[in-house]
């Protein structure tokens, strides 16, 4: 058995073992149990403020990737900026008012995934990505959605649609087979792919998305 073929894993191994009980109960008391249920003597409670205590001895050392959250930080704690990063905030602004992010559509109350994913194909300019940062897409799984969306593509132009299912990156042809995207042929032909991005994996997520895609 192949554990890291999604469909040998999804299609024949889980759903074997998933009623038994020897599985189960194995699972249970040497991954769940041992974790889960622990107990301690004493239970210690502690937050933030208790490591920024004023009655510290010991100077107290963090690192934020963001500085919008300062007016958060405990009294006792001082942000300090590089001086060479005070110029990000900036830099970001800069880059949001290009030309090319001058487009704008707005969607009305209560639109659904279908009315979305036209506008999206017949937009002017080709999108080959979705970022769903507003969780708009909610009357689907990401594997409909994709389904939808490559139906809807054009078929000379997109041959797949890449989505996440939990945290594994499926592949949907043409024919509707679903594959791991580490042994699919679209991971060569990212050319030729549409991609749908879920809130969660908006974040974190690294493609090597070609020269030229936009993003809806």
């Amino acid at each position: 058995v192949n554990l890291k073929d999604y469909q040998q894993r999804t299609h024949d191994l889980f759903p074997t073992l998933r009623y038994n009980m020897l599985v189960v109960n194995y699972f249970l008391n040497y991954f769940v149990f041992p974790r889960e249920a622990k107990q301690f003597p004493h239970k210690i409670v502690s937050s933030a403020w208790d490591l920024s205590s004023s009655n510290r001895s010991n100077i107290i050392t963090g690192f934020s990737g963001t500085n919008d959250t300062q007016l958060l930080l405990p009294i006792d704690i001082r942000q300090c900026d590089l001086p060479q990063l005070q110029k990000t905030d900036a830099i970001v602004v800069n880059n949001l008012l290009q030309p090319e992010n001058e487009s704008y559509q707005y969607l009305p109350i209560n639109a659904t995934s279908e009315h979305i994913l036209n506008k999206i194909v017949n937009y002017k300019e080709s999108i080959n990505v979705i970022l769903d940062i507003g969780a708009l897409f909610i009357d689907g799984t990401n594997r409909d959605i994709a389904i939808k969306w490559l139906n809807q593509s054009n078929k000379n132009k997109i041959d797949y649609a890449i989505y996440f299912d939990s945290d594994s990156i499926v592949v949907c042809d043409r024919q509707l087979h679903h594959y791991r995207f580490e042994t699919s042929p679209a991971s060569e032909r990212l050319d030729r792919c549409v991609f749908y991005l879920d809130e969660i994996h908006t974040r974190g997520t690294d493609f090597r998305f070609p020269s030229g895609f936009q993003a809806a």
